[in-house]
């Protein structure tokens, strides 16, 4: 059987093919495979895991793996043999036969090592009795073997685990507890769990169970899971290995739509699993059927492991460093932030992966091009390699969430208070033009896609990105109307490349809509700052850039993009979102720091004059109100509206309100779907309908708010009741 060494995450690897042996690979089963094993154990007794792959790959670490170890250790003294002296060194009449006895000890301990331990016990016994009769030459001699070669060995045997534990009962699959998984899934996971380690958390997702540790030595959060495809029994796995030999052989055609093959694979395996569990009539429900040709699914035309890590919506962020599988797999959680996983890439499923990403993404990904961009779904995929990663190929995987954030949810995961919330959506409402800045990973794009469940649904809005990060599709199901640009850069002199500008120009000339812009980033910004001063924006106007403060904004925007201080003072409201360390710890909270207005009498007319709306209190974890009543911002809006700042102001009163009652509803009541953009956008229509009826006459805010408490009450009550499934 062909082995070798190979080292990875710092650990050396013990590997063996199986594919041609008849035992499959088991060395809790099979007596030739745990001789071979131990002899290579016996040759590299440093190695941390042993590896044997056969139609299924078994795993040894750990505590099997010690005592196996061990085992080799004992059989080592097998080789010393020649060297012991079996009798008085004058008549060695005796010296052959039990120098073959010992032999076929050894030999027996090596496959069978219960057995063994009993033909060494058998032998003492053997030799005891003859100690009653023979010569005294005879007897001496006997007496000198039994303490100097039978008693130390079956003293070793006593302390040896394998032994003491099957003289126990226990059974060798119990003892070595190995790791089964198909052949198809070369990912490596570590089971030990860190004595340091303390659980901190548990759920579920789909068939897969999540486990948080907290590694009070590290100061760092573990993410621990174990997929189902690594707990399934041999016969499934066995089913799975005979299905992929026979994918193989006949693959359906498809072509380079990635979705579309995929779904066609699955059929093809869903059949040949039919196929071959009517030929042996295994029985197999259809429920899990689709859940074992979903595992292939993932690991033939799938993204691997990523996918499992993906399916869990609390991931954000995935990071495979280089040298592929010598670090484990990092994730940025929604709930505990940085973690290390126990998931260990292997190389070639990382090569696999890039093969796929280049189909994806139809771009090139060598020495000459060592940066690779792809977009699957909501997730966003960059790729890097050598010469720019020395060590090798590197992964980021940013993942958006798979519905779009509102405002409540902002203010449940306190990034925004309800007053914060409803002054942003009034600034919304009253057609501002809102730049929000702020460090990457501060919840920049995140607050952007909740500004525009603000947005009533009747206007349209047109979105402009390099990548899409913006839930659109999501947002477009919820009923908005939206059309989508997206700037292509040309790649090897091949492709047109359509640039920011010229989106932005297309956006303007497309009508009367509210533009929004994923990241203003470059010579786009003049004419962004152009067409919002002569008017030919013509509604609201929002958009993201990095930044740490307002006046970082205008630093970036007037000296380093060339806009005009006159153009900036088309910015209405700058808002600022950033990590927050509370109190110095090591974790951070995303929080709204500041929410200044642009003024539009400056100093000299090139000193920016900000004022503050809203500041971030380090102390009190909170927000400051500035005086609104003096904000030149609300005061336009009051125009626009054709009523006064008071008016404004009270209508800022009764958003706030509402968002904090829906946080409260959702928290009372365990729903947190009144938090979704779906209810969040029926919530926000019906209010508005309410104060809509009230124009012409002095509106209440009072009442409007106490008929949409109603309301709420009645949609509440209707979703516990579906909720617990009463008719």
């Amino acid at each position: 059987m062909k082995h070798w060494v190979s080292r990875a995450g710092g650990e050396l690897i013990l590997t063996v093919e199986c594919q041609s042996c008849q035992s499959e690979g088991a060395v809790e089963s099979s007596p030739v495979c745990l001789k071979h094993v131990l002899e290579l154990l016996r040759e590299n007794p440093d190695v941390s895991r042993v590896v044997l792959r056969s139609k299924c790959t078994r795993e040894y670490s750990g505590e099997g793996l010690e005592i196996l170890k061990q085992h080799a250790e004992l059989l080592r003294k097998e080789k010393r043999l020649p060297l012991i002296q079996f009798g008085d060194g004058k008549c060695n009449r005796c010296e052959t036969p039990r120098l073959n006895k010992l032999k076929q000890v050894f030999h027996c301990l090596a496959e069978r090592p219960a057995e063994g331990a009993k033909q060494l016990e058998h032998f003492r016994r053997e030799l005891r009795s003859k100690l009653r009769r023979g010569s005294k030459r005879c007897v001496r001699c006997r007496q000198r073997f039994l303490e100097e070669v039978i008693q130390p060995l079956l003293l070793t045997l006593q302390h040896n685990q394998l032994t003491r534990l099957l003289g126990q009962g226990k059974t060798m699959e119990e003892i070595l507890r190995p790791l089964l998984r198909p052949a198809f899934v070369p990912t490596r996971f570590e089971l030990d769990i860190p004595s340091t380690a303390t659980l901190v958390s548990s759920y579920d997702v789909g068939e897969t169970k999540i486990q948080i540790y907290y590694n009070r030595e590290k100061l760092q959060h573990l993410y621990f899971v174990v997929p189902p495809e690594y707990s399934m029994p041999w016969e499934k796995i066995e089913l799975l290995a005979r299905a992929r030999e026979k994918l193989l052989e006949d693959p359906p055609e498809f072509d380079s739509n990635l979705c579309g093959a995929r779904q066609k694979v699955k059929n093809r395996i869903e059949e040949i699993l039919l196929e071959l569990i009517a030929g042996e009539q295994c029985p197999c429900s259809e429920e899990e059927l689709s859940l074992l040709a979903s595992y292939l699914t993932r690991f033939t035309i799938g993204l691997g492991i990523v996918e499992v890590l993906l399916a869990d919506p609390k991931i954000q962020d995935i990071y495979i460093d280089s040298p592929c599988g010598e670090t484990p797999v990092y994730i940025n959680h929604r709930d505990f932030q940085e973690c290390e996983t126990n998931i260990y890439m292997s190389e070639e499923e990382l090569e696999a992966l890039i093969s796929k990403l280049r189909l994806i993404s139809k771009r090139p990904f060598s020495e000459a091009h060592p940066v690779l961009d792809a977009q699957v779904d909501e997730t966003r995929i960059t790729a890097v390699g050598p010469p720019l990663s020395p060590g090798g190929i590197a992964l980021a995987i940013r993942r958006h969430k798979p519905t779009p954030w509102t405002l409540p949810q902002m203010v449940r995961s306190k990034l925004l208070t309800p007053f914060a919330a409803g002054l942003l959506s009034l600034l919304v409402d009253g057609k501002t033009t809102v730049l929000i800045t702020g460090s990457r990973g501060a919840g920049k794009t995140s607050l952007l896609g909740a500004l525009i469940t603000e947005i009533a649904p009747r206007y349209r809005i047109i979105t402009i990105e390099d990548t899409s990060e913006l839930p659109v599709r999501q947002l477009k199901r919820a009923g908005y109307k939206i059309e989508s640009l997206c700037n292509r850069s040309s790649v090897s002199g091949s492709g047109i490349e359509l640039g920011v500008e010229e989106s932005l120009r297309t956006a303007l000339r497309l009508g009367d809509s509210v533009l929004v812009i994923g990241e203003v980033r470059g010579p786009e910004a003049k004419i962004l700052y152009e067409a919002m001063r002569i008017g030919a924006a013509g509604n609201t106007v929002m958009g993201t850039i990095h930044g740490s403060s307002a006046r970082d904004v205008f630093e970036r925007v007037v000296f380093d993009l060339g806009v005009p201080p006159t153009s900036f003072k088309s910015t209405d409201v700058i808002l600022t979102v950033a990590p927050i360390h509370l109190h110095g710890g090591l974790y951070w909270k995303r929080r709204l720091v500041q929410l200044v207005e642009v003024r539009k009498n400056w100093k000299n007319g090139t000193e920016p004059s900000f004022y503050k709306l809203l500041d971030y209190d380090v102390s009190s974890d909170s927000l400051k109100i500035g005086g609104l009543r003096k904000s030149e911002v609300l005061q336009r809006v009051a125009q626009k509206w054709g009523t006064s700042t008071r008016e404004v102001l009270k209508n800022l009163e009764l958003r706030a309100k509402i968002c904090s009652r829906l946080v409260a509803m959702s928290e009372k009541h365990g729903l947190p779907q009144l938090l979704e953009v779906d209810f969040v956008v029926r919530s926000n229509l019906k209010w508005r309908g309410y104060l809509e009826r009230s124009y012409g006459r002095r509106p209440s805010n009072r009442r409007v708010y106490a008929k949409w408490t109603r309301w709420l009450a009645n949609e509440v009550s209707d979703l516990e009741t579906r909720k617990r499934g009463t008719p």
